[in-house]
Formats: structure tokens, sequence, C-alpha cells
């Protein structure tokens, strides 16, 4: 399909009065301007339709469209149907296109000729921003210009919202959205995109606010239902019916039911706890079904020891010790004793949750990410310190010699430019933040670092944005993160003292407040 509009943005509409106008807002005031916008309306009596009316009145670029109740799949698939842009764009009327998104997403893909361009998501809560676990872990395995071959990791993006996808490759896979879903609908459609896609391009930038609404109008992922259940199932399965189709790598496969034991089914197991034991005994009995029908019992070992346990119990049918352990993961968790023993991490357990009360914490360990702190910046005598400390949960660092730190100014691709002074030292709060109780459980008192950045460490950059990453290492896990959080307070601080004056032109800071410096 040609055309000249650049993109589509494709907008569902129903009883999303509470946040239509911000949502709309958003994409208004996007940099990028050649754009439509589809506004279907999925039969509305809240007000919305009013809102999205407005709206469309004032900008030309917004076309409201209504009809009858049906869903949301039969809703996106209408509106696909009447766009007219070469890419797509797919937002849900409650979240939010931070500033400048589009056009990092249409640069990219026109620069790379990409099927599909991805970045980060970040939670909206009340104002606050926070990131998302889905998100961190298709990250954590950043590669600028990717298939899902070469970055399985893919399969952890499970929704098509946010992502900038070439029109003519969505109409040669034929995809539409699967009607007999209102509930985890964009899953397969998210994979097969990239199991088929020859060039994705990762943007390692914030471009999609997910918000999490309030207890008057809670999420799916809040609550749960039997037919929510049976409908991520569903979903599941088709899943897998594309992986037999197009025959993806073991890789892929794997990365799949990683992902269905750390995020699906925890999201699952982790809200039956609540449902009458009548109900909860049917629940356990279709999720395990699911379980053993695709193995995932063979994977248990490779999935942090909670979750493998919650795992075993559903198995089995034991609705009380999935209550116990759940009540454990939530209250308690943060308390269990790790040590080091050799190369292995042991967590020591209270006997009702693990009877042998000692296990081995490596598959723990590695899905969690590097978590990573700035405490304190100074600038004086033309340096700027940045003082915090790094760490893995559950991995236990008591003296800097525990682990190695490295700083780098790193460019847009996550190439090292310039390696930085780097100092560690003893952190005298383990988390990095306000000590919560229990939060001592893990020693972490090694963790420490402090930063020094100069005038003639950006001397000379090519023009471009930059950040200052730390990669980290101990007991054989290696990590990588942009420091952060930098309040507006530090940003201010540094840019006042105008140490960087004449290398960098400009201080900014993400979403995750992630300080960004601007060369040329």
């Amino acid at each position: 399909m040609s055309s000249d509009i650049a993109v589509s943005i494709v907008i569902p509409v129903y009883n999303v009065a509470a946040y239509l106008q911000e949502t709309l807002d958003s994409v208004a005031g996007q940099t990028f301007e050649d754009f439509e916008v589809i506004l279907m309306d999925d039969g509305s009596s809240d007000g919305s339709a009013d809102i999205a009316k407005a709206f469309a009145g004032r900008d030309s670029r917004f076309r409201y469209v209504r009809k009858d109740n049906e869903g949301v799949s039969v809703t996106r698939n209408r509106a696909i149907e009447l766009a007219k842009g070469r890419y797509l764009l797919l937002v849900d009327s409650d979240d939010i296109l931070p500033e400048g998104a589009l056009e990092s997403l249409y640069r990219a893909a026109e620069d790379n000729e990409a099927d599909v361009v991805t970045g980060k998501l970040m939670h909206l809560r009340d104002g606050v921003y926070t990131t998302v676990r889905m998100s961190e872990m298709v990250f954590s395995g950043y590669r600028h210009r990717t298939t899902m071959k070469e970055s399985p990791g893919l399969a952890f993006d499970s929704i098509t919202c946010g992502k900038l996808i070439r029109r003519s490759y969505w109409d040669g896979l034929g995809l539409k959205f699967p009607v007999e879903l209102s509930y985890c609908e964009d899953m397969p459609l998210a994979f097969r995109l990239y199991a088929n896609a020859k060039t994705v391009i990762m943007l390692d930038e914030t471009v999609y606010l997910w918000r999490v609404r309030g207890e008057e109008s809670r999420s799916a992922t809040q609550s749960i239902s039997m037919r929510m259940i049976e409908e991520r199932l569903t979903s599941l399965r088709m899943i897998d019916d594309i992986i037999r189709e197009e025959g993806v790598g073991a890789g892929i496969v794997r990365q799949k039911k990683m992902k269905s034991l750390l995020m699906d089914f925890n999201i699952l197991v982790n809200k039956i706890v609540d449902m009458e034991d009548e109900e909860m005994d049917r629940a356990m009995s279709l999720i395990g079904g699911y379980m053993k029908e695709d193995g995932l019992a063979e994977e248990f070992r490779n999935i942090p020891v909670i979750y493998a346990e919650k795992y075993r119990a559903l198995m089995k049918g034991d609705r009380d010790r999935l209550r116990k352990l759940r009540a454990f993961q939530t209250d308690r968790q943060s308390s269990i004793i790790c040590r080091r023993a050799g190369k292995k991490i042991l967590g020591v357990f209270p006997s009702a949750i693990l009877p042998l009360r000692v296990a081995d914490m490596k598959s723990s360990v590695a899905a969690e990410p590097l978590r990573l702190r700035v405490k304190t910046v100074t600038a004086a005598d033309g340096r700027i310190t940045a003082g915090g400390c790094a760490y893995i949960r559950y991995l236990p660092v008591r003296e800097p010699r525990d682990v190695k730190m490295s700083a780098w100014i790193k460019d847009g691709d996550r190439e090292r430019v310039r390696q930085l002074r780097i100092e560690q030292c003893p952190t005298k709060t383990p988390f990095g933040i306000e000590k919560k109780s229990n939060s001592n459980r893990v020693a972490y008192a090694g963790a420490g670092y402090v930063i020094t950045v100069a005038k003639e460490d950006f001397a000379g950059l090519r023009p471009g944005s930059y950040r200052i990453f730390i990669e980290w290492e101990a007991c054989g896990e290696k990590r990588e993160a942009a420091i952060y959080p930098f309040n507006e307070e530090q940003i201010g601080e540094i840019t006042g003292s105008r140490i960087l004056e004449g290398a960098v032109s400009s201080i900014g800071s993400s979403l995750r407040k992630e300080p960004i410096f601007t060369v040329g």
C-alpha cells in the first residue's frame, strides 16, 4: 500500500473518558507531524465519544469512527483496514506517547529499512514512572539492529503497542487480531512479527508509557477471572502453533518458555490464590495441564527458586502450599539469607517454605537485572563525581574485591567511547536506597562506587547523545546499566558548574532519570 501519509496511529476507544484526553494530547504534541490517527470507538457509553469527536473536530489528522461494541480485536482490525500510512503504530487509549517518541521510531525505521522498530516501555501510575520487567528482559540483550534469531529475548516482548510496523510487512503476513480473544490478544501477533522480521531495530530509549490504572478500574494484570486464564492459555497455544509453523530455533523456543514461567504464569498464579477453593482448583488444573503439555517442568531448574516451588505446588494441586509460597514471596522474600559457597550462591529458607531449607540461588540470580543507584553528585575542582551502589539481588558482595566494575561513556548504540575513572568502595545502605526491614539479609556492603567525569572525557567526541554505563561482574554474572537516577537538582548543579562547557552542549535526563550528555 503506497500513501503520502507516513504513519497511521490506531487507537481503539472504549470507556476511557478519564484518560483519553491525555493520550490524545500526547499524540498531537509529537515533534514528528506526518501522521493520521484512527479513533475507532467500540460503542463507548461514558463520554469518551465526546472527547474523541471534539479532538477530531479541531485537528484534521484525527478521524473519529464509531461502531457497535464488538471487542478490542475487532476494533483494531477495523481501524487498521481504514489506515493509509506507510507504517502502523498501535496505541491504547489510556497510554501515553512520550515527547519525540514518534520521530525516533520513524527515523529509525526509514534509516534502517526496518520491518519493526521497538523501544523501551515504562509504567505510568499516578504520575510516577517505573520500569517494566518485560522491557528490562528484552533490553538486557540489547542489539540496535537485530532479528529474533540473533536476539531470542524478543520473545519476552509480547505487546503490539508502541512499535512502529511497516504496513507492507504487516499486510504481507496477513495479520489480524484474533477476534475470539479480548485479553492477551496481541501476544501471538507480536511473536509472529518478530519471528518473520528481517530487520528489527531496538531503540535504547523510552518510547511508550503503559498506564497502570487505579483501583477503580483495575487492569487485567491486577485482577483475574477464569475467562482471563483461559484466554491467556489460548494465546500461548497460538504462539506454539506459530513456533511449529515457522520452525523457529531452539533458542527462541526456550525464551518463549522462560517468558511464560517468569511472567505469564507468575501473573496468573499470584492471583488465583485469592480465589475460592473450588475455583482455584479448576484454575490450577487448567494451568497445570498446559505446563505439562508444553514441557515447562523441564525449565523449573532455570527459574527463581520461589517461582519453581509455586509451580510444583500448582501442578500437584496443593492450594495450601501455593498460598503459603505466594505469601512468603510477597511479604518475606527479601529476608532470604544468601551466602557464597565457592562458586555457588546458597539461599537459606524457612523449613515451612523449603523442607531442605537450603537452595541453589543461581537461577534466581540469573533472572535479576543490575540494580544501580546514584546517591550523591558533586561538581567541584573541574570534576563531576557520582557515587552510589550497583548490585544484583541475592548475590552477596561483602567487599569491593568481590565485584569488578568499570565505567564508560557510551553512544546511542551502547558502543564504548571513553573509559571513565571509577573507585569501588563500601556502601552503608545495602540497597543504595532507604534501608527497609530485612533488607540486610544479603550483604551488598561492597557494592559502592564513585565515578569521576571531566571535560576532557567528552572532548573530541562526535556530535550525538551519550550516557554513562557501569559494566559489572561478580561470581560469573555480567551485567551493564546506565547510571540513574539523577534528580533535577543534580542535573542543575552539573549544568550550573559549567565544568563540561565547551565539550558538552547540554545535559538532560531520560524518563528513567538517566543523565544524557549531548555533544555538538
